[in-house]
């Protein structure tokens, strides 16, 4: 026994400083369980048959046994003031199984994403919810002729420096995919429609979008172009489009293959992202794009042994304070489970963690760093059937904090976008099954951390936790100096198929991709 008590400051602090300070953690173990230095606690279980039911959870352990740490990647579940909500259920009307990117807070406050299918014409919304949980569609795909505005987005919108939400449907316009603008009022403009001309060189089946400090939008297609395996292009606001490259271009598709996501821009001003496909061994890259369109692959996954760096990446990466970029593989790793793993933008790429398929495997998003400078995330499902929440350190200790279905019903189902922090402190996400009528949910999440901002009289919020240049002046003001600082992005300048348009082709995925089962 290494502590005298159970100091919240040890708690609170990594295994890195508590080695060089001559301590330890205190851990305790039972069956495939364990938590850090707060001893377990009864919570209650409070139902709502309303929207905000919430879930806090505990374990009892008898008589633990200490467990001495190592430096490495111990894998452990929390116990501690963590409460999980389900905020709204989807009822296919407003939407139903919203899939990939994450959730965006506007400037109004309300949280913002889309469904792949539902809506009033079953192919796919984009809807608001409130932070107390009060879900509307505001628009519905497929209601123009022809979905000539698209059809199933493949991702969620991102708030533009305008206070316009921005995004793609994979589908509809001229049956390859969209690109539109939509304001928090429901006013939609498509701004492109993809594959105008024989030969779809501009790509099709967009999957996601961003935009970069110099206030133009890129984004990542899944298919076409020149050598047919996807695409990146940029386009402003206005609906200028511009291709910037063409996936496949080299022999053996060396430079990668079929994005399922859109880049991020790092704090340097170029873009990086992955691809499912291609590269060295053909199971995915990681590559990196200037603005003026130089592209460059960094990284080649399964270039280990037995892939144990990896295979077939999904999400978008995201970069934290440090300047590196982190992101998961869907598989490989060394339980084959899929990973997390941190890459600087010269390519030196680090596996921090292997899912073992037991408690959560198989992510598709990366995780987000949040105030307190961890790692949050969420895998998509287990060799046990449910998916989970957890947590990274700085100093690498990995953590499952919660795990969904673990309620009767499934009521929280499974997630498949990335967590997104907001300006109440807590987490946000989505779930495409799962619910009250298994057409997915709007969660939120709470490590206990503490408020971003704080709301002035007219109750604005900021979309990401940071500076918007669309923001209205004196509706927001931090929290603290430390916590401005501290959330300053590095780049912020900020059941049925659709039934009017057919199907088109899903992306291609490899058989050994492991996706939760409807």
């Amino acid at each position: 026994r290494c502590l005298s008590d159970w100091s919240s400051d040890v708690c609170s602090s990594d295994l890195r400083r508590l080695l060089q300070g001559g301590q330890c953690l205190r851990i305790f173990w039972y069956p495939g369980y364990a938590f850090p230095c707060a001893p377990p606690q009864k919570a209650p279980v409070i139902d709502s048959s309303n929207h905000g039911e919430t879930e806090m959870k505990s374990i009892r352990f008898p008589l633990p046994l200490l467990v001495a740490l190592a430096i490495s990647f111990i894998p452990i579940t929390r116990v501690g003031a963590q409460t999980f909500t389900t905020l709204a259920n989807f009822n296919y009307n407003d939407g139903s199984e919203p899939r990939y990117g994450s959730l965006v807070q506007a400037t109004d406050g309300n949280y913002y994403g889309t469904t792949n299918y539902g809506g009033k014409n079953g192919s796919g919304a984009i809807f608001k919810v409130t932070p107390t949980g009060r879900l509307t569609a505001i628009y519905s795909f497929c209601s123009q002729a022809n979905c000539a505005d698209g059809a199933s987005p493949w991702s969620a919108p991102v708030l533009g420096s305008d206070g316009n939400l921005y995004g793609t449907a994979y589908v509809g316009g001229s049956e390859f995919g969209a690109i539109f603008k939509i304001n928090l009022r429901g006013v939609f403009t498509k701004l492109y429609t993809f594959c105008p001309s024989l030969g779809c060189t501009d790509g099709a089946f967009p999957v996601g979008l961003m935009q970069a400090s110099n206030g133009v939008f890129y984004g990542a297609t899944n298919g076409y172009g020149a050598d047919n395996e996807g695409t990146l292009f940029e386009i402003s606001s206005a609906g200028k489009f511009k291709s910037l490259y063409s996936f496949c271009s080299e022999s053996n598709c060396a430079d990668g293959a079929q994005p399922l996501s859109g880049p991020v821009q790092a704090n340097n001003g170029n873009l990086y992202g992955t691809t499912n496909y291609g590269g060295a061994q053909n199971y995915g890259t990681v590559y990196e794009l200037t603005p003026t369109g130089q592209f460059k692959t960094l990284y080649s996954f399964c270039s280990l042994a037995n892939c144990a760096d990896g295979s077939y990446p999904f999400g978008a990466l995201s970069q934290a304070a440090d300047g590196k970029l982190y992101g998961t593989t869907n598989t490989g790793g060394a339980n084959g489970a899929g990973t997390v793993f941190e890459i600087t933008t010269t390519g030196e790429l680090m596996t921090l963690y292997s899912f073992d398929g037991t408690v959560g495997g198989y992510p598709i998003s990366a995780p987000v760093q949040a105030s307190d400078g961890n790692l949050y995330g969420v895998t998509s499902a287990n060799d046990l059937g449910g998916a989970t929440i957890y947590e990274i350190t700085s100093a690498g200790v990995f953590s499952t904090l919660d795990s969904f279905c673990s309620t009767s019903n499934c009521i929280a189902g499974s997630p498949l976008d990335r967590l997104a922090q907001v300006t109440n402190g807590e987490f946000i996400g989505t779930t495409y099954s799962g619910g009250k009528a298994n057409y997915g949910t709007i969660y939120s999440f709470s490590t206990g951390l503490g408020p971003l901002v704080e709301t002035g009289a007219h109750r604005g919020q900021d979309g990401q936790a940071r500076h918007h240049p669309g923001q209205r002046p004196n509706r927001l003001r931090p929290a603290s100096r430390s916590t401005a600082q501290r959330q300053h992005s590095p780049w912020s300048r900020t059941q049925k198929s659709p039934r009017r348009f057919p199907r088109a082709r899903p992306p291609a995925q490899s058989p050994s991709t492991h996706l939760p089962e409807r």
